[in-house]
């Protein structure tokens, strides 16, 4: 049984105060840490001019900064993992686990700039797809979205533009 779970997702650090990592660790009752790699505009946190300058500030991996919103409230912390990438990740609690103590165990779990968990789950999942749907490509005829009647390149949302039923039924068939 793993002692944490690493989320690629938010915690505290979502719009509801809630994402994807706390619903987790909720559910299973285990310690989690969201690792997202975009950051949310939540609580009056933006992506802008100054939020750019402090990242620029962070010369080395393991330096980080708090983000704290309007509210006062730090809600995660910005984490440059490693020297080699200058893009950050967005650290923020799940469940069970404090903000200092996700933060150490991201960077120590971190070779690249995506810890080692969620990379290899990442890695692993996208082999399995391949070798599970990959065949079934092969075989089947491409799916091409079809112009709408408004000679856009933009197929309709409804559906009823973008695809004829032997479209769809290779579509289908690749989920079943």
């Amino acid at each position: 049984m793993p002692q944490v779970m690493f989320v690629d997702g938010n915690g505290m650090l979502h719009p509801r105060g809630f994402g994807v990592a706390c619903h987790l660790g909720v559910i299973t009752d285990m310690v989690t840490i969201g690792v997202a790699k975009k950051l949310l505009h939540v609580d009056g946190i933006e992506k802008d001019a100054s939020h750019a300058e402090m990242i620029k500030q962070l010369t080395k991996g393991g330096e980080s900064f708090p983000l704290s919103g309007s509210s006062g409230k730090i809600l995660g912390k910005v984490l440059r993992v490693c020297d080699e990438s200058s893009n950050p990740v967005y650290v923020s609690v799940g469940h069970k686990i404090s903000l200092e103590t996700a933060v150490d165990l991201v960077h120590r779990c971190s070779k690249h700039r995506i810890p080692e968990p969620i990379r290899q789950a990442d890695i692993r999942s996208r082999e399995f797809l391949r070798e599970k749907y990959e065949p079934k490509l092969r075989k089947q005829p491409r799916v091409k979205l079809k112009k709408t009647k408004d000679t856009s390149d933009t197929p309709s949302l409804d559906g009823r533009n973008c695809i004829d039923d032997d479209e769809l039924d290779c579509v289908i068939s690749l989920f079943e």
